[in-house]
């Protein structure tokens, strides 16, 4: 199901809109991570950035964690295709 914008609008997806409205992730731990949300579906490297991806829908929508060698959360988002 998509909205007027062509958007996905998926449990999963506002599932997830709604986990990052209530915490920031900025600073924590994979492991922590992990412990909310279980382990990543994806671990890449995209050029020089480490991306701990979780798959929210076939393959096409991700949240993604950007960690840095200690595996600390430097940034995050959603993609959604």
């Amino acid at each position: 199901m998509t909205d007027s914008s062509g958007i996905f609008t998926g449990t999963r997806l506002k599932m997830v809109d709604d986990l990052l409205k209530r915490y920031d992730f900025h600073g924590r731990s994979m492991n922590e991570i992990q412990k909310l949300l279980g382990k990543p579906n994806r671990d890449e490297m995209e050029g020089q950035k480490h991306l701990k991806m979780y798959d929210l829908r076939d393959d096409l929508n991700f949240l993604i964690f950007q960690v840095n060698d200690e595996e600390k959360v430097v940034d995050y988002y959603v993609r959604r295709e």
